[in-house]
């Protein structure tokens, strides 16, 4: 009996202790705390980066525009859509250097890849410019219906991939 009196309250008091130490009553609230300023502040970064956009973001955007232009056989946007192209281009070919850069002491088979890409994005974008400068040139209703059907073909052809592609059940 004597011993119940002395190690139940020194049960009690340790259990009290390892509950506060390890049972998270404090955690919790300090997770509660943390959770609204890191949410808030992933927030504001999600919405720096929505805002601020790559190069390639720009120059798709700029592709579905030329492709909206074409529709609507709208020359005048389709010059201005051409200048915005070089713009981005300025930009993307700094992208291909800095990458350059990076991988100049990697495997020789990297740089061929990225030699290989820069390829056929030069071919890719040449192409696009000598489609749309016959549209430009374009006199007679015939050649600007071929020039159009040229390159809305050209575009179909070297549109990416959806980036999501959904599943079937």
């Amino acid at each position: 009996y004597m011993n119940r009196k002395v190690f139940k309250p020194i049960a009690i008091i340790v259990l009290a202790f390892f509950l506060w130490s390890f049972g998270g009553i404090f955690d919790i609230a300090n997770a509660v705390k943390n959770s609204d300023s890191v949410s808030g502040q992933q927030q504001n970064k999600t919405n720096q980066q929505s805002r601020i956009k790559k190069p390639e973001q720009k120059f798709e955007e700029t592709l579905e525009k030329i492709r909206e232009a074409i529709e609507k056989e709208d020359v005048e946007k389709l010059k201005t859509e051409k200048a915005e192209i070089e713009k981005h281009d300025i930009e993307i070919r700094k992208q291909f250097k800095e990458t350059e850069d990076k991988i100049k002491d990697l495997p020789e088979v990297i740089k061929k890849r990225h030699h290989d890409f820069v390829k056929k994005y030069d071919e890719n974008l040449n192409t696009l410019k000598a489609n749309l400068d016959e549209i430009e040139k374009a006199k007679t209703k015939e050649e600007k219906q071929l020039a159009h059907k040229k390159i809305k073909e050209f575009l179909e052809k070297t549109k990416p991939p959806k980036k999501h592609i959904p599943l079937d059940p």
